[in-house]
């Protein structure tokens, strides 16, 4: 029905609030003509920003502190006689080696961590480290050709298993490569010989050359 006379100024003062309401939040999303910048959308849940650091548990603590701080050259953050936090870059650690008694020694068939990797920034690093580590008389158990990384394998004291690796293609390149028949066909790698490699590589072979999965293990 018709509105009452009572209720006209009520309504009348709700619409005047209601259209200065508008207004106001009409210049508040306006500068110069362009919308106000708001913040971009967020995932519901956020990803991790880095991989930061493994913690090793050990009977063998000195010897263990010892291998790491030497594999990766490293130093100690801070080193006591149960645990020692180790880095090589801006990480606080990146490994740290706590000492724990009575801890069973693994086997091959246990459950859990196969490998964990480190990747160097040139093919010339990654070979020194395996002449480095060889003339200390640690040799990788494994050597191959990964497509997207060459890669060697080595076993700590503890026998947990390391990989050195040095990056083959871009990241595009390796997505390319992981999501193609090449790798479908075989998501292993083959296997390569370092002393040769190196053999050629010091004879002047090139980069592409020496990481590449056409012709690995030739």
């Amino acid at each position: 029905g018709p509105t009452t006379s009572w209720a006209r100024p009520f309504l009348q003062a709700n619409l005047n609030v209601m259209l200065g309401t508008i207004v106001s939040f009409s210049q508040l999303t306006k500068t110069s003509g362009k919308p106000v910048p708001t913040e971009p959308k967020r995932n519901a849940v956020a990803s991790p920003i880095k991989f930061a650091h493994i913690v090793l548990k050990t009977t063998r603590y000195a010897e263990m502190v010892s291998w790491w701080k030497d594999f990766l050259q490293g130093e100690a953050r801070h080193e006591n006689d149960f645990i020692a936090f180790i880095s090589y870059d801006d990480e606080h650690h990146r490994i740290a080696i706590a000492s724990i008694p009575n801890l069973e020694h693994q086997t091959p068939k246990r459950d859990g961590v196969e490998h964990f990797a480190f990747t160097y920034a040139t093919l010339d690093d990654l070979f020194d480290q395996y002449e480095r580590m060889k003339a200390k008389g640690v040799s990788p158990y494994w050597t191959i050709n990964h497509g997207m990384t060459l890669s060697a394998y080595y076993r700590d004291p503890d026998g947990n298993q390391v990989e050195t690796q040095v990056d083959s293609m871009t990241m595009d390149e390796a997505d390319a490569f992981m999501a193609g028949p090449l790798f479908a066909a075989n998501p292993i790698g083959i296997n390569v010989d370092f002393e040769v490699l190196i053999d050629r590589y010091r004879a002047g072979a090139s980069f592409a050359s020496i990481t590449d999965y056409a012709t690995a293990g030739n």
